[in-house]
C-alpha cells in the first residue's frame, strides 16, 4: 500500500530528483576533500574553477529557459540522476517557461515528467548502451498550454503493447505496476489535453503532452 500510494502521489519522482542532486553534490565533496587531504591545493582551485564553468554552462541555461524554481530544480535532480547511469539529458534550446505562478499544476507537470524520465531511463538501461533523452518543454501563453515532450533511444515499445500502454495495470516490467502512464493520462484528459506516442522497437520513443491550464504570469 505504502508502495502504490507512493506511485500515485508523485513521491517517487522527488524522491529520486533529490537523490540524484545529493550523490552529484558527495561526489564532488569527496575529489574536493581527498585532493586537500593531499595537500594538491592547485588541483582543489582547478576543480572548483571547472564545476563552477560547468555549474555556470549547465544550470545557467536550464534556468534561462525554465524559470519555475520547483520545475528547473527537479529537471537538474533528474539529469544528474540519468548522468549516473551514463545517459545525457538535452533540452531543446526552445524551450521556454515563463516565471509563471502554477500552483497546483506543478505538481502534475512534475508528476507527468518524472513518469516519463523514468521509463525514458529504464528503456535506455535494458538497451545495454550509452543512451540520451531530448526534453522540450514550452508554456505556450496565447493558448494558455503547457507543452512537454520527452524523446529517448532506448528500446522501443512493441506496436501491440502501444495499443495497451495506457490502460491500467498493464506494464511489461511486473507484478505491481502499471499505475503510472494510466495516472498520467487521466491527469492530461481532468486538464482537457492531449497525449500521443510514438515509438519505434529498438530505435526508441517518444511521447508529447498538451496541458491546458490556468496560470498567472508574473512580471519577474
Amino acid at each position: 500500500m505504502i508502495h502504490l500510494s507512493n506511485q500515485l502521489s508523485g513521491t517517487k519522482y522527488y524522491i529520486n530528483s533529490l537523490r540524484g542532486q545529493t550523490h552529484e553534490f558527495m561526489n564532488k565533496m569527496h575529489v574536493i576533500s581527498g585532493l586537500i587531504e593531499m595537500k594538491q591545493y592547485a588541483e582543489v582551485s582547478q576543480y572548483i574553477q571547472q564545476l563552477n564553468h560547468r555549474y555556470q554552462n549547465e544550470v545557467g541555461f536550464l534556468t534561462e529557459r525554465i524559470k519555475v524554481p520547483a520545475l528547473a530544480g527537479f529537471i537538474m535532480g533528474k539529469i544528474n540522476e540519468a548522468r549516473e547511469q551514463n545517459i545525457s539529458v538535452l533540452l531543446e534550446e526552445s524551450s521556454n517557461v515563463s516565471n509563471v505562478e502554477m500552483q497546483d499544476i506543478v505538481h502534475d507537470v512534475i508528476h507527468i515528467l518524472g513518469n516519463f524520465f523514468d521509463n525514458a531511463i529504464d528503456s535506455i538501461l535494458q538497451k545495454k548502451q550509452p543512451g540520451r533523452i531530448e526534453l522540450k518543454l514550452n508554456y505556450e501563453c496565447e493558448g494558455n498550454v503547457f507543452i512537454l515532450k520527452v524523446k529517448d533511444n532506448g528500446i522501443g515499445i512493441d506496436f501491440e503493447m502501444q495499443k495497451r500502454i495506457f490502460e491500467h495495470g498493464f506494464s511489461t516490467k511486473g507484478e505491481d505496476r502499471g499505475y503510472g502512464l494510466n495516472l498520467v493520462r487521466t491527469m492530461v484528459e481532468n486538464h482537457q489535453g492531449i497525449i500521443e506516442l510514438d515509438s519505434q522497437p529498438g530505435l526508441g520513443t517518444s511521447i508529447y503532452v498538451e496541458l491546458p491550464c490556468t496560470l498567472e504570469v508574473t512580471n519577474e
